[in-house]
């Protein structure tokens, strides 16, 4: 997230996630290495100082091995994923 102060108590906000997940292992010359699969989401906005922006439409995959859920780039989800973002202006003085 890089946040740029507009004005007094605006903000500009550029936020780019990166979502990554192994999809699945290969063995070349006996090595084992993952295979990953990347999906990237750019957002660009303007919010007031405290305003609450959410992000939606992500989804996650909660069936995973290790019980711990993953974002699901490809395949059928379940559950979405909601990311709330609130700037906060600090004055130094």
């Amino acid at each position: 997230m890089t946040p740029q102060v507009q004005d007094k108590d605006e903000l500009l906000l550029h936020v780019q996630l990166v979502f990554q997940r192994v999809m699945q292992y290969v063995s070349p010359e006996g090595r084992s290495q993952p295979v990953i699969a990347r999906r990237r989401r750019t957002l660009n906005t303007r919010l007031r100082d405290g305003q609450i922006n959410v992000l939606d439409g992500t989804r996650v995959d909660p069936s995973t091995k290790s019980g711990i859920p993953e974002l699901c780039l490809f395949g059928t989800p379940s559950e979405e994923l909601m990311i709330s973002l609130t700037p906060h202006i600090v004055l130094s003085h």
